[in-house]
């Protein structure tokens, strides 16, 4: 389907939504709402199915660590699941690429870097 992105543009001036209220509103993506509003193609990159580690996310959207951990155990941030291991007060984290990407707009190639590399 095609979207006119400058007719986004202007509703969205009209009715003052910010792209995050859009996105909430709308149960899309902030970075789904970000392409279209760019007039750019909402296809994500290709995803290397890996699980994005806690410290790369953190890194890539300037936050501690320990907050990205709390906000994904009270399901704030919706881009991982904490998965709290048997018989412990330790969680195993599961933070796919492709989620991460539609979340946060994130997106490291590992599998490109690889064969660059070679």
């Amino acid at each position: 389907m095609k979207i006119n992105a400058l007719k986004l543009q202007i509703l969205m001036g009209e009715q003052d939504l910010s792209i995050k209220s859009l996105a909430e509103q709308s149960e899309v993506s902030r970075q789904t709402i970000s392409c279209i509003k760019a007039g750019k193609s909402c296809s994500p990159p290709v995803a290397c199915k890996r699980n994005v580690t806690i410290k790369e996310i953190a890194s890539a959207i300037g936050k501690d660590p320990h907050y990205i951990r709390l906000a994904i155990q009270a399901g704030v941030l919706k881009f991982g699941v904490a998965m709290k291991m048997e018989n412990s007060n330790e969680y195993s984290y599961y933070c796919p690429d492709r989620k991460v990407w539609e979340e946060t707009g994130y997106f490291r190639n590992v599998a490109k870097e690889k064969a660059l590399a070679q």
